[in-house]
């Protein structure tokens, strides 16, 4: 067996002081082929994003343009601002783990 660490957030930077109101939750997200994420904020829902299958676009506020691909890792940190797009002709398909708020 082997593991190799993808990316990591350092909890007592995010400026969260109630993790005992918080939940850990992991999502499958699927965005098709000209679709949208809207924009949003991580202020209060930290997270971290493994791009399963296909490519995505990520425009982040204050950051330039980033494309991810399959194997790849979004960080989303409580200070990113966010929306992404699906420009490819396949679906991507994304496994985001976060911790938001009950």
């Amino acid at each position: 067996m082997s593991a190799s660490q993808l990316s990591g957030l350092d909890l007592s930077k995010q400026g969260l002081n109630d993790l005992d109101r918080r939940q850990m939750r992991i999502r499958q997200i699927n965005v098709e082929p000209g679709g949208v994420v809207a924009f949003h904020s991580h202020s209060q829902r930290p997270a971290l994003t493994y791009v399963l299958r296909g490519t995505l676009l990520e425009h982040r506020k204050g950051d330039p343009d980033r494309t991810y691909k399959p194997g790849e890792v979004i960080t989303e940190s409580t200070d990113v601002d966010h929306w992404a797009e699906n420009k490819g002709s396949e679906p991507v398909a994304l496994i985001s783990v976060d911790l938001f708020k009950e």
